[in-house]
């Protein structure tokens, strides 16, 4: 389980992902988010609905990143 602080700290990158591209995030922002995520939802935190939505193939990509994430990190 990781500590409170860093939870803040990847949630907040991870919001950072969806926002800093102006709401057109591409590939070279979801698969990073999608890493954050598998993290924090690996330690017993809850993801935004929104952002996980994206991350699962809602997004301009059609694409599941959460899958090839889980894929990547057998």
């Amino acid at each position: 389980m990781i500590d409170e602080k860093t939870a803040d700290i990847i949630d907040s990158a991870l919001s950072a992902c969806f926002i800093e591209p102006k709401g057109d995030p591409n590939r070279s922002h979801l698969y990073p988010a999608a890493c954050m995520a598998k993290i924090l939802i690996d330690s017993g935190y809850t993801i935004d609905e929104n952002f996980l939505s994206s991350l699962q193939g809602d997004n301009m990509c059609s694409h599941d990143f959460m899958k090839e994430v889980e894929d990547d990190f057998k």
